[in-house]
């Protein structure tokens, strides 16, 4: 796993560099901005993810702009577990938090979950995965589709996936081509990390897609 770290201080930067080697993640890059060349460095060395510094003003602004230009996942770390900051995170486009009180372990394991699985979020007094904070009702339906980064067609399409219908069907419904389905429905199952259209259907229950 390659990882780029942009925290202000670099005792900080030094110090996460050093726990992730020690986990067998690799940081290429550490920097206390982000610029168009650490942008352009991120592209060309294929990140997988990078962890932005909740303590930034800018943090939210900084997701955003990576999202924007780059397909990687944006982890944030040294946030607290108020509601309404996990929310912003969700909606800025991370897709997962790191609280302030929690350590290497759960870094390691947050980070490993938002790059090969559903996101990794707190929820109440212990950091838990986005399933189990699914059904907590924490996330409405707009955060939920943020957080996996879908579009409103896709999650036009996951609901009637979700009704059992054949991409035919579907494209049917929606007056699309059947190509345009399939490419889509391979598209949800990337982002909700399923194989099955009945395992996305579950998914989409949860989360009230």
């Amino acid at each position: 796993m390659r990882v780029a770290i942009i925290a202000q201080v670099k005792v900080l930067r030094e110090g996460l560099t050093e726990i992730l080697s020690q986990a067998g993640v690799t940081v290429v890059l550490q920097t206390d901005q982000l610029t168009q060349d650490v942008l352009t460095s991120i592209s060309n060395n294929c990140f997988d993810a990078v962890l932005v510094d909740a303590s930034l003003t800018d943090h939210l602004q900084l997701a955003q702009m990576i999202l924007e230009h780059l397909n990687v996942k944006v982890i944030a770390f040294g946030l607290s577990t108020d509601e309404n900051d996990i929310r912003a995170c969700i909606n800025a486009g991370y897709c997962g938090c790191v609280p302030m009180d929690h350590g290497r372990e759960e870094l390691i394991l947050a980070l490993r979950d938002a790059v090969f699985g559903t996101g990794y979020f707190p929820a109440d007094e212990s950091t838990t995965k986005t399933f189990q904070v699914a059904e907590s009702g924490i996330f409405s339906q707009r955060e939920a589709a943020n957080l996996f980064r879908i579009t409103k067609r896709e999650t036009e399409i996951l609901r009637l996936l979700g009704t059992g219908l054949s991409n035919k069907q579907i494209a049917s419904e929606l007056h699309i081509e059947v190509s345009t389905v399939k490419n889509h429905v391979h598209n949800l199952f990337d982002k909700l990390n399923v194989r099955r259209r009945s395992e996305a259907a579950v998914l989409a229950r949860q989360f009230r897609l």
